[in-house]
């Protein structure tokens, strides 16, 4: 039997490291059988439970399965931000000799055709499936830019 609802910890879901500047997740056990069902409800797995903003990129997810209209590039304005910062961060670990020659900002505007084209026979369940799909079509756009 549950004592409880499963509280925050005084001291946050985080704990110092043995680095000061990083934190490490902190790992909580259930109180009882039903915290269990709490973290595998079908919202948690389709990663919607972890803010607005990922519930709204889920929303748009579900609208561009549905094929609905205006949903595709809804959802990539609404992922501009972050395929701007993925598209850097690739470009700058993997392809460094692209640095001078291509600004982040033309990288991504070439990966919008591409993203929204094979976003009409690909499945993607939720957001994290969608950022990873998002960075194999950078890489992908980042090969063709070298080649």
């Amino acid at each position: 039997m549950c004592a409880g609802p499963r509280g925050p910890s005084p001291d946050g879901p985080f704990t110092a490291g043995a680095n000061r500047n990083h934190t490490y997740p902190r790992i909580v056990e259930p109180r009882c059988e039903t915290d269990y069902d709490d973290d595998l409800s079908p919202a948690y797995r389709r990663g919607r439970s972890h803010g607005p903003a990922t519930r709204e990129m889920g929303n748009l997810l579900d609208l561009v399965r549905q094929r609905k209209p205006g949903a595709v590039p809804a959802l990539v304005a609404r992922a501009h931000p972050r395929l701007t910062r993925l598209a850097a961060q690739i470009m700058r670990g993997s392809y460094p000799q692209l640095r001078g020659q291509r600004e982040v900002d033309s990288v991504v505007s070439e990966l919008y055709p591409r993203l929204a084209k094979a976003l009409e026979t690909v499945d993607l369940r939720t957001p994290a499936d969608f950022f990873r799909f998002a960075a194999y079509k950078i890489r992908q756009t980042l090969l063709d830019m070298v080649g």
